[in-house]
């Protein structure tokens, strides 16, 4: 679970006064950015110090959300926690930033102390025909711990207790907004009594949604090398981008093929925009990739980052790549790029030379990439006296029907394996196969899936999480598990479980076979 980064004395001055209510570009006094935190989000109070000692009696006091920092520069979200951006231009006043505890980390802290918890429970789509795609039941449960710690029994019985995608807001239906297509749902137990009794209910929230926020695949004809001799002193490679949709950048995928045999490490950060060029101002890194493990055939590699920037709609930033193997003119990794008068509107390609220590642009060139922003996180919208317990998971198919499932405590089944194909005819290569659709967006979860024959043989296919891009179906180095289909018939014939991050598996199969998900534990 990411936490908000604090440091202790945490106080900047903010520059001469003349900031409106719109501006979220503030300088703090020199040295001053240096006491507050190098990852994001938080939240800073700013107030008028000169006339008032405590915030809290400065009528036009603010919070505001830090999204990013370049040196002393902040950039931030005005107009935080319910309360109005305000001008802070009065002539000859210092006005300060602080980090202290507001109400939403309060908050935050609050619901951590407690455990949403449940045994025993049955939940599942509808078993009535009439209403199995629009309608989730709570068949029983044993006991199910409230967000406040309590513990709430005899849920039996309670099996006329709907939710409905299609009822009004609040008690049975969505918390909040209007019934969504292609979307994942939290599905909430609701309380509102004293010594167990009282009205027990079902609500639902959207979940969070893995955007696609922008991405350049077009005219893939070409590959930059990092850190490789052929490539002079290129020891980082970026990109300019700009998101359409605003939150926390998760994960990008990137095309990656080695060559040789290098050794070493690879990995990928998040950075401000300097002119055109990374500023090396890093907000996020990923996780390192063993070098050796990027095949030799060009691949499509997803890279996760642990605790994501939240970022701005239409804001520049650069996703650059970064390595500590040798530098090498036979042994290196390449990053697939449009080479030849690339058009992605929004941003370039960026070299960063190490005999100059400099960036060097270059504007009509465009790495492979896709970008993916975690949007509508919000908060769960409780009615007036009611307790809540996050119990189960549905998902809205693309023409807004459920997709039938029955949930055994935190086992998520299909109930119709037939409405479980991911894949239909996979290629004999490794793959990375996007499961946004298929699974919720958790950071890590356990999914099983099922292999079938390729319609005129056995089948094989090798998977694992995001990591495994040197697996083989015809070996087991690298894999998580080992797929089979016997005979020839397009049937799921067994099944494997695999741990996963980042929405996403890696799979080599034969050619011809099919994917099909069968279940998941959260």
């Amino acid at each position: 679970m990411q936490t908000t980064p604090v440091t202790n004395f945490a106080v900047g001055t903010v520059t001469a006064p003349g900031y409106n209510a719109s501006d979220t570009s503030i300088v703090l006094v020199t040295g001053h950015g240096s006491r507050f935190p190098s990852t994001f989000p938080y939240p800073l109070i700013w107030w008028n110090a000169t006339d008032f000692a405590s915030p809290a009696d400065d009528p036009n006091r603010e919070i505001v959300l830090v999204v990013g920092r370049s040196g002393d520069t902040l950039t931030v979200t005005r107009g935080q926690e319910g309360i109005s951006a305000t001008t802070k231009n009065t002539a000859n006043k210092t006005y300060r930033m602080f980090l202290g505890i507001t109400k939403n980390m309060w908050d935050g802290l609050q619901s951590r102390a407690f455990t949403q918890s449940f045994r025993g429970v049955f939940l599942q789509s509808h078993p009535d025909s009439d209403k199995r795609l629009s309608q989730v039941r709570l068949i029983s449960a044993e006991a199910i711990v409230m967000n406040d710690g309590e513990e709430v029994r005899d849920w039996l019985g309670h099996v006329t207790v709907p939710f409905n995608f299609a009822t009004a807001n609040g008690v049975g239906g969505l918390d909040t907004g209007s019934e969504q297509p292609s979307t994942w749902y939290k599905i909430f137990a609701l309380w509102n009594g004293v010594n167990g009794a009282g009205v027990r209910a079902l609500m639902a929230q959207r979940a969070k949604t893995l955007a696609l926020g922008t991405e350049y695949t077009t005219g893939e004809d070409a590959s930059q090398g990092l850190r490789s001799a052929v490539d002079n002193s290129t020891v980082r490679i970026g990109q300019l981008f700009q998101s359409s949709v605003a939150g926390k950048l998760v994960m990008a995928d990137v095309k990656l093929v080695r060559t040789g045999s290098p050794t070493g490490n690879l990995w990928f950060t998040i950075e401000t925009n300097n002119a055109g060029v990374p500023s090396n101002t890093i907000q996020a890194t990923s996780d390192l990739i063993d070098v050796s493990r990027i095949p030799t055939t060009a691949t499509v590699v997803r890279i996760g980052f642990r605790v994501p920037p939240t970022i701005l709609a239409d804001f520049n930033l650069h996703v650059v790549a970064h390595g500590d193997y040798a530098v090498s003119a036979s042994n290196f990794i390449s990053w697939r790029m449009d080479g030849s008068a690339a058009s992605y509107s929004l941003g370039h390609k960026s070299l960063y030379d190490s005999d100059t220590g400099t960036w060097t642009q270059d504007t009509d060139d465009d790495m492979y990439f896709r970008i993916y922003v975690a949007t509508n996180d919000a908060a769960l919208v409780v009615p007036g006296g009611y307790r809540y317990a996050h119990i189960g998971w549905a998902y809205n198919d693309g023409s807004s029907n459920l997709r039938q499932f029955v949930q055994a405590d935190r086992h998520w089944q299909l109930a119709n394996l037939g409405e479980g194909q991911i894949v239909n005819e996979l290629t004999a290569a490794i793959t990375l196969v996007d499961l946004r659709d298929w699974l919720p967006p958790l950071d890590m979860i356990v999914a099983e899936f099922g292999l079938t024959a390729t319609g005129a043989a056995a089948a094989v296919a090798a998977i694992g999480d995001v990591k495994c891009t040197d697996l083989s179906n015809v070996s087991p180095a690298g894999a998580q598990a080992l797929l089979r289909a016997g005979g020839a018939a397009e049937i799921p014939e067994s099944s494997q479980h695999v741990t996963l991050s980042f929405s996403a598996l890696m799979i080599d199969s034969s050619a011809g076979a099919d994917l099909y998900l069968r279940s998941f534990n959260f």
